[in-house]
């Protein structure tokens, strides 16, 4: 979220080569100081895509879990930042965000199966490339990141069907910035919002209840990622 007062420079979106879901992501160049700008960017990754057979029907009964789209994508997206900040000096850190549906939590364990690597992302803040950081395990040590529960999408709640035990840290909020030094990016904070019924009745005020077999539902089915950020700038 961008304070009111940020000085936008240019925003857009562009759409991703490879996705069955109709998904993309936006991007906004903001100014932070005198001749120094910062990148930002969310996304929703691939959950899912039907599998398609050797003469390229779709089968309809059969989802992959869309490890091979959400790898494209993120490539797509770190080859995007690496022109922007390539080209554009001013660029001094740039953050990721979103529901990325990314679970990196068996990197490297592969199981092929219809040309589709199921359930093993690789390691996000690699395929990414150099000088990424993962903010929330950057503050892995911090007493609030501590108390929350480390993951983001739990299917045991009620409003998530309440079966199956699928506990996942799909949403990241991840930076980078310059490795040269002077100005600096420095995460102060990094937590899991984990939904009560009491914030879950707050949000759905806003928007309007929504019922699923009794249940009411929140805004989302994953819960937020909070972060905060210093930035110093370089004397």
């Amino acid at each position: 979220m961008l304070r009111s007062d940020a000085n936008f420079v240019k925003g857009g979106t562009l759409h991703f080569s490879y996705t069955s879901m109709g998904y993309d992501f936006v991007f906004a160049i903001v100014k932070i100081a005198d001749g120094e700008e910062a990148l930002i960017l969310n996304t929703h990754l691939e959950s899912h895509h039907k599998v398609k057979d050797e003469d390229g029907n779709r089968k309809n009964n059969i989802m992959s879990t869309g490890v091979f789209a959400r790898e494209d994508q993120i490539k797509q997206i770190s080859s995007f930042v690496e022109g922007y900040t390539e080209n554009r000096p001013e660029i001094k850190f740039v953050i990721l965000h979103g529901d990325m549906n990314w679970d990196d939590s068996n990197a490297n364990k592969l199981r092929i199966e219809r040309n589709e690597r199921f359930g093993c992302d690789e390691d996000l803040v690699e395929s990414l490339g150099d000088n990424w950081v993962d903010a929330w395990l950057e503050m892995q040590d911090t007493t609030d990141h501590k108390r929350d529960p480390g993951y983001t999408y739990d299917s045991l709640i009620p409003f998530n069907g309440g079966s199956y035990s699928v506990r996942k840290r799909l949403d990241r909020i991840l930076f980078w910035q310059r490795p040269e030094g002077g100005s600096h990016l420095q995460t102060t904070k990094c937590v899991v919002v984990e939904e009560s019924k009491k914030n879950v009745k707050e949000r759905t005020e806003w928007v309007g209840e929504k019922y699923l077999n009794s249940v009411v539902m929140p805004p989302s089915d994953h819960f937020a990622v909070l972060a905060t950020f210093d930035y110093f700038v370089a004397s």
